[in-house]
């Protein structure tokens, strides 16, 4: 009775054993699912999937159980594709190419949300990418695939050119240069070739997540003892925009851990002037422990706007003390037009115009290549020197140095010049290279001017005095020489006083039998006497004898 009822239980038991296994439809790169617009949510499943014959490993692990997605974009944008709602560990990769044996790797990633991945890339319109999505170490499980695109930023075609001479004082000007996605322009300097600085202090901060208590501006504050938090183990990231383009010279970082232990890290720069280009600057894995300086030496990477620094191992949450960029170039303060006065802080230096384009899709800076060093001003007369003096032959001249703008100290130096009536001929007077001068009598008939050099440590200039009227012979002043006047009437008296430039003076009488009556009997002062001109002499006529 009871050999039926078990043959039909066996009978069940086959009928209802399971189909064979079906792979998902998108198994494979021919049977891709396409995926349309500029924004958008699919979902799938590995359960089941397999790795064709020839397909790569995606994000770097060898997976095992890979589907297919098919996207053209619409237009030009920043896409990004991600897992983030998928329930198990994904690995995601876009290419293009049209076979597997052809494809070329645009971007690939693991954990870039959590477990879930996510690629970020330049789409240009009319391009068509395939998408895998694996498992890392071949799991498998539910998929969520979300895309968006973004505006692109601007991108430069055609660097800056810079005009102007490289001397204090010049006017430099920086042009625009070509851009695809440029809506304006702003304009900024930098001064280059001194000691690096750390140019990242204060500037935008970007991360992949932050603790509430410590927020990623913390990493620029300059504060050793503030820090940013991610707030999660590895991955993590930050990036820092530096306001415009930089060489740099390397990239440190101040750690903040707990427990200590093996870390791993990579230092991106983000191209200046592209819309998303990122190098990398350095790596470091090894040991780490908290308050250590970490440092990616990054001189020969090109000039960046961005500088992201990246960690994919360590056993704390991953975060930052302060997150420097080293520059050998330093924003000029103030200097925001497009062109730009060079001062004397700029000498010994080189310079250069940063231009800022602005789009829809967010802005990109450039820098224009550098002026030679700048050279100093020379000093400048702004005043010309001055004579003071009479133009005669034994009287003191004497010059100022003017007034002369340029570098300090700045030395003076003279040179006394005789030049014809028409200053077309002016030649040195040997020996004459004091402020003071006198003139000699071969000086006369010429006139005089002073050359100034003033000197620093740039270069010499010259200034000129204004000429002399012409140069006179000395003049002799009229003299009073008191002629001997006894015995002479009083009109021959009076001629001879003429004669001598003196003049007679009072005239009194006195009797006398020595001298005839209205004759010079005294005179006074004596003869031979000096005075100037027109000198008074008295004197005392006879008026003969006395009578009895």
């Amino acid at each position: 009775m009871l050999r039926p009822l078990v043959l039909a239980f066996f009978a069940v038991l086959v009928f209802a054993a399971p189909a064979t296994a079906v792979p998902p439809p998108n198994d494979t790169f021919s049977q891709a699912v396409a995926l349309t617009g500029t924004s958008g949510n699919v979902h799938g499943s590995t359960l089941e999937a397999t790795k064709e014959p020839g397909e790569p490993d995606h994000a770097g692990n060898a997976g095992g159980r890979s589907v297919w997605y098919r996207w053209t974009a619409p237009s030009d944008g920043l896409a990004t594709f991600e897992t983030c709602g998928s329930d198990f560990d994904t690995l995601l990769a876009v290419y293009t190419g049209v076979t597997v044996a052809s494809l070329h790797e645009v971007d690939a990633n693991d954990d870039g949300c959590g477990s879930g991945s996510q690629v970020v890339f330049p789409a240009a319109a009319g391009a068509t990418y395939h998408l895998a999505v694996d498992g890392w170490g071949g799991e498998n499980g539910h998929v969520e695939l979300t895309w968006f695109v973004d505006a692109l930023p601007p991108a430069n075609t055609g660097r800056p050119s810079l005009s102007g001479n490289a001397v204090e004082g010049e006017l430099l000007t920086v042009s625009a240069g070509t851009w695809l996605r440029a809506e304006s322009y702003s304009y900024g300097w930098q001064r280059c070739g001194g000691p690096p600085t750390n140019v990242a202090r204060g500037r935008l901060v970007l991360a992949s997540s932050a603790h509430d208590d410590h927020p990623e501006a913390n990493a620029v504050d300059g504060n050793w003892f503030t820090y940013w938090s991610s707030g999660m183990f590895p991955p993590a990231w930050i990036e820092v925009h530096l306001g415009g383009s930089y060489p740099v010279d390397s990239v440190r970082a101040g750690v903040t851990m707990l427990p200590d232990g093996f870390t791993s890290h990579a230092a991106y720069g983000r191209v200046a002037g592209q819309a998303y280009d990122y190098r990398m600057l350095g790596s470091r894995s090894g040991a780490t422990v908290d308050q250590q300086l970490l440092e990616f030496a990054a001189s020969a990477s090109p000039e960046v706007d961005a500088v992201r620094l990246e960690s994919t191992s360590s056993p704390s949450w991953i975060g930052w003390r302060e997150l420097e960029v080293y520059s050998s170039c330093a924003e000029i303060p103030g200097a925001d037009a497009a062109s730009y006065r060079l001062t004397v802080s700029d000498v010994g230096s080189t310079v250069r115009g940063i231009v800022t384009a602005q789009g829809p899709g967010g802005r990109r800076s450039i820098a224009s290549a550098s002026t030679p060093v700048v050279q100093g001003l020379k000093p400048l007369n702004l005043e010309r020197p001055l004579v003071t003096g009479s133009p005669e032959v034994g009287l003191l001249l004497t010059t100022s140095s003017g007034r002369w703008t340029g570098k300090e100290p700045i030395a003076y130096s003279f040179q006394w010049q005789s030049c014809d009536a028409t200053l077309v001929s002016c030649a040195a007077i040997a020996g004459a290279n004091q402020p003071s001068y006198f003139p000699l009598s071969f000086d006369v008939g010429s006139k005089l001017r002073v050359a100034v050099t003033a000197t620093n440590a740039n270069g010499s200039s010259t200034a000129f005095s204004e000429a002399t009227e012409l140069v006179r012979g000395r003049f002799v002043p009229v003299r009073c020489v008191v002629p001997r006047l006894r015995a002479k009437t009083l009109p021959q008296a009076a001629a001879a006083l003429r004669r001598s430039h003196c003049r007679l003076g009072t005239v009194k009488r006195k009797h006398s039998s020595r001298v005839r009556r209205g004759r010079v009997l005294a005179q006074r002062p004596a003869a031979g006497t000096r005075g100037r001109a027109g000198f008074r002499v008295n004197v005392v006529v006879s008026s003969g004898p006395r009578r009895a």
